[in-house]
């Protein structure tokens, strides 16, 4: 059996507290890449510090060690090369985009030149939108979830939830902004701890003091480049 140690650190930017290895191994071809493309994500969204990929036959071993090294020097440049600054990443489930249109009505009325990410505007066609979401997430000031039980629910916001909290832990801690829309159980642990601004309901005067303190929260040279 051969392998290879995808090594997942990316220089500088790390931090000591990143965890790892983890071991990946799998029966057949398609469980080995399914794992190779598990290590290209954690690279980009986890604190894992190495991913180990077993491979039986040597010749598919390298191969796969020489396209991680490429996926690697792509992440790499990607994070450490000149990147538009997103000021707030709007997450929220589709069934309460109200209260989303009424946020970014509000922080934008409040200050024009934010930066505000929408998956309904901000996504670019053709492009892995995975891809995208996380960049976006990581070039944040701050990840605004909108936490209902509709939130919960998503898959989607799920997804954003879990790679905005890897990035956090990794170089963000002050990345979350949680603000709840309604008293519904959340049933997910992190969530319910969270510190959260209430906004229940999301009527357009609650949001809009919420909206003041967050941009109070903002750098002053926030999207005033």
């Amino acid at each position: 059996m051969f392998g290879f140690d995808a090594d997942t650190s990316l220089g500088a930017r790390d931090r000591a507290g990143r965890s790892g290895p983890r071991w990946c191994e799998g029966q057949g071809r398609g469980a080995v890449h399914s794992a190779f493309f598990a290590a290209v994500h954690w690279m980009r969204t986890s604190p894992l510090h190495r991913v180990r990929v077993y491979e039986r036959a040597p010749a598919r071993a390298q191969s796969l060690r020489l396209a991680f090294a490429k996926a690697k020097a792509k992440v790499i440049q990607e994070q450490t090369g000149p990147a538009k600054r997103t000021d707030v990443f709007l997450s929220y489930s589709h069934k309460n985009s109200e209260a989303a249109d009424l946020f970014s009505r509000a922080l934008l009325g409040q200050r024009p030149s934010l930066v505000v990410f929408r998956d309904t505007k901000s996504l670019r066609t053709g492009r892995d939108y995975r891809v995208q979401l996380d960049s976006a997430i990581r070039t944040s000031h701050r990840f605004l979830p909108l936490l209902s039980p509709d939130y919960v629910a998503s898959k989607g916001c799920q997804d954003e939830f879990n790679s905005a909290w890897c990035i956090r832990d990794r170089d963000a801690p002050d990345l979350f902004f949680p603000v709840r829309i309604n008293e519904g159980t959340l049933g997910d642990i992190r969530m319910e701890k969270l510190h959260y601004q209430s906004c229940m309901p999301p009527e357009r005067q609650t949001i809009e003091r919420v909206a003041r303190l967050l941009i109070s929260e903002l750098p002053t040279d926030a999207s005033d480049k």
